[in-house]
């Protein structure tokens, strides 16, 4: 009886070839899903009508479109630029444990310090935020000092010396880990990264994913690939380059009034009048000559037609507005303390205050914080807090005007009939003028003082006063002297 062939057993490099054939298989899977969604968007009437097509919107942006409107459209730069300003105005400060201990000297905050001034990081945090912003995601390179080659795992006991953010454009997620039992499956495990024009001297380089903090927005199914900032406001976007393109285009033909120049039937003309006739009037509308010299013919005046486009404009700044959550005065640069309304300025707090929790902390500052303690750039500690600046903080005109208010509230309160009777002046204190209770126990106690002193003067004054009467009384029923005779 014939024996069967043992099955072969596939090689490393096959299993390899295999796995990289699924994995492309995948991605064009998954391409032609995403290529068929966005076939359908705008699509009515069974297709017999395509919004996309009819208003000139864009169904399938990539980067150079969200990167040409974040250069060129300011209301597009604003979307992606003010939410990263807002989450990192101001100083990040790190603190042990849960925040309450003050140990400054502590070796985990002396080499953080260090870091965060002398390699400027916050400054990377605000930029590789913005760039994430623009498209899916972007990495910050960490330039570590352990002689090792890129494409190897970094060593543990190393120095951080640079750190360098890539937009997505210029970071290439070149392989992914394919481990169904790793705890980084279906993260990346190789980056291209190619530098921009101006410092091409090395090439396009494979980095390992440790020296690599992948930063995104807006994630939803996977961890690698979020939302750009843009992709929602996107249409709005294109509506109001069209509204405030078309407005200047308008302007332009219609704020210098067209002419018509009728001939009369009965002028005779010849070749010769026609071209004066034609040079005459380019030296008007071209040149800086105000009167034309024309015989036989008739000028009228042709009346432009010029709309206002403010109402459309604000539609669209409107919808972004409302989309991107931003509000209205902050996302055209008004926000100006008397222009922004303490409503816009308290919901622009709160989503700044989500976005740092939520995103800012974890992806950026804790992402980079926990890889330096990983591999001993940082001491090791149990736990950290990263505090951020306060979002409530007045500006010096604010305080002033508060304060003033304040003052003019105070004087109302002192000088109504009665008003301490109905509203405790401990009350008034501490909801209207927003005195915390030590304060208003200072209050009290400087009122109480100067009760007293004033009591004692006023005790002093009676004093004196009844002294005075009682001399006055004495010499009135002092006894007159009696008058000698004359001798």
């Amino acid at each position: 009886m014939a024996h069967e062939p043992e099955p072969k057993q596939a090689t490393p490099a096959e299993i390899a070839s295999l796995n990289a054939k699924l994995d492309e298989f995948k991605t064009l899977s998954v391409v032609a899903d995403r290529m068929r969604l966005s076939s359908d968007l705008g699509k009515q009437y069974d297709g017999d009508r395509d919004l996309y097509d009819s208003l000139g919107w864009t169904k399938e942006p990539d980067f150079a479109t969200y990167n040409n409107h974040y250069k060129r459209n300011s209301i597009a730069k604003s979307v992606i630029n003010a939410p990263v300003d807002a989450t990192f105005a101001g100083d990040i400060t790190i603190q042990l444990g849960d925040g309450t201990a003050e140990e400054q000297d502590h070796p985990f905050l002396t080499k953080w310090d260090e870091l965060y001034k002398g390699l400027n990081l916050k400054d990377y945090f605000v930029r590789v935020d913005k760039l994430a912003g623009i498209f899916q995601f972007a990495v910050l390179r960490l330039g570590f000092k352990d002689g090792q080659d890129s494409m190897q795992p970094v060593s543990n006991g190393v120095e951080l010396i640079y750190v360098s953010p890539y937009s997505q454009c210029n970071a290439d997620v070149k392989s992914e880990v394919n481990d169904q039992e790793d705890p980084r499956y279906g993260q990346p495990q190789m980056y291209t990264l190619t530098p921009t024009t101006q410092n091409t001297a090395n090439g396009s380089k494979d980095v390992h994913w440790s020296r690599i903090i992948h930063v995104a927005e807006g994630l939803l199914e996977d961890e690698v690939f979020g939302t750009p900032r843009l992709e929602a406001v996107l249409n709005n976007l294109d509506n109001l380059n069209k509204i405030v393109g078309g407005s200047a285009e308008m302007y332009w033909r219609g704020a210098f009034p067209g002419y018509g120049f009728k001939i009369d039937p009965e002028a005779q003309m010849m070749d010769e009048d026609t071209v004066n006739m034609a040079t005459e009037i380019d030296n008007m509308l071209l040149g800086l000559k105000r009167y034309i010299k024309l015989q036989g013919v008739d000028i009228q005046q042709l009346e432009p037609q010029v709309a206002d486009p403010r109402g459309h404009v604000e539609v669209q700044v409107d919808m972004i507005s409302g989309t991107s959550r931003i509000p209205k005065r902050i996302l055209i640069g008004s926000e100006r303390g008397e222009l922004a309304s303490t409503q816009d300025r308290d919901n622009w707090h709160d989503v700044i205050q989500s976005r740092r929790e939520n995103y800012a902390e974890p992806m950026i500052v804790r992402a980079l914080i926990d890889r330096l303690i990983e591999y001993k750039v940082l001491p090791f500690v149990d736990s950290y807090t990263v505090e951020w600046p306060d979002l409530a903080e007045q500006s010096a005109s604010e305080a002033a005007d508060i304060a003033v208010k304040k003052m003019e509230a105070l004087n109302k309160y002192v000088t109504g009939l009665g008003a301490d009777e109905v509203f405790p002046i401990e009350i008034f204190l501490a909801e209207i003028m927003g005195a915390s209770d030590d304060m208003i126990t200072r209050i009290m106690e400087i009122r109480d003082q100067m009760a007293e002193v004033e009591a004692q003067e006023l005790a002093e004054e009676q004093e004196e006063f009844e002294r005075q009467q009682r001399e006055e009384q004495a010499v009135q029923i002092q006894p007159s002297q009696p008058r000698r005779g004359i001798a």
